[in-house]
């Protein structure tokens, strides 16, 4: 995403989309109470009423909405709709318009308050560049080639091998191996990677790894361990050591690491509360350290009614020095956070209840 302009003490920012990416980050940080402003395109009539519908063109115009629904259209864009509060002489006010907000749109966003967690998620979107982290997990029968993204990952790719039960079954593997090599070619220049992690059961990444003479291909592998390939394969591969490293700035890989570390305080009862009520407990004492929020519970609070409180209790967190993170219901640890809530939080200290 590119900033071309930003004023917050005026609670505005002017942005560019550049990747799909960008819009799962907007997704997070426009929300009802909003204004967008900018060029789009609306069906205007001219003649008189029975003629209208016939008439009708799209023309393009500046327009400013007071955002109230914010939701992913059925082509990928992000569309964001309410009363119209700005536009042309011949167009009324408080009339209704949706901006489709998609590749290389330029619209300027503003704000009543910006808080902390939305103006953190921004600068993540801005400083998130094109590069992308590919996944491989891989054994002598089949290959699974998955894009990080920021709400989870793309499945590319799957790739069989021709496993023979006799003759030469060296050769067979050998040649799965060069169009595995030869796809992560293909993949590094198309997607312009930063990083690939291969993992594998046993050894069949060290043999792969023999058919990869790129010097500069194979500086950007990091080889790890899994104990079966597919998509749990994949979910596996996120957790491991040896890839936190090379994934620590790709957002579903802290969202799962974070995850990971509030299931593991809960089931031995230590510094973690999860629910509404607990975690506002804890936010109260000024316990709560990093606030666990997924995305499906921000948009059921709007639906519910509930969400002055929620953000009240996004608010308390911050002022008490505590981080928030809106997690994504995109990958396996998000829809886990969802299974007990949609609400949680990793704490300074251990309640006592």
């Amino acid at each position: 995403m590119k900033q071309l302009f930003a004023d917050f003490r005026l609670g505005e920012v002017k942005l560019e989309v550049e990747t799909a990416d960008d819009l799962w980050h907007l997704k997070g940080i426009i929300e009802a109470g909003d204004a967008i402003r900018g060029r789009t395109l609306r069906k205007v009539s001219s003649g008189n009423k029975d003629e209208r519908a016939k008439d009708a063109v799209r023309k393009p115009m500046v327009l400013a909405v007071r955002v109230e629904k914010v939701d992913f259209g059925d082509a990928g864009e992000l569309r964001a709709g309410g009363p119209i509060t700005e536009g042309p002489e011949d167009i009324p006010l408080g009339t209704y318009h949706t901006f489709a907000l998609g590749l290389h749109t330029q619209f300027s966003l503003v704000k009543q308050h910006w808080l902390k967690f939305q103006r953190d998620r921004l600068q993540q979107a801005l400083q998130s560049s094109k590069t992308s982290v590919l996944l491989v997990v891989m054994d002598r029968e089949e290959a699974y080639f998955a894009l990080l993204k920021s709400f989870g990952y793309e499945l590319l790719l799957r790739l069989k091998g021709n496993v023979q039960k006799k003759g030469d079954t060296a050769s067979a593997a050998g040649n799965f191996y060069a169009d595995i090599a030869k796809q992560l070619g293909e993949y590094n220049s198309r997607h312009q990677l930063r990083s690939i992690v291969i993992a594998s059961p046993a050894f069949w990444k060290e043999d792969l790894m023999g058919l990869v003479e790129d010097g500069e291909l194979r500086k950007k592998i990091v080889l790890a361990t899994c104990s079966s390939v597919g998509e749990n394969g994949i979910a596996e591969v996120l957790k491991r050591p040896e890839v936190k490293e090379a994934l620590k700035q790709e957002r579903s890989s802290q969202e799962a690491q974070a995850v990971e570390e509030l299931l593991a305080e809960i089931s031995k009862q230590g510094t973690a509360a999860y629910g509404r009520q607990e975690t506002q407990k804890a936010c109260g004492m000024g316990a709560i350290r990093l606030l666990l929020v997924t995305d499906a519970a921000l948009q059921a609070s709007r639906r519910e009614g509930w969400y002055p409180e929620l953000e009240q209790l996004m608010k308390d967190a911050e002022a008490a020095k505590g981080d928030v993170m809106i997690v994504s219901t995109g990958h396996d640890a998000g829809r886990q956070l969802q299974g007990i809530g949609g609400i949680g939080a990793l704490l300074r200290f251990r309640m006592q209840y």
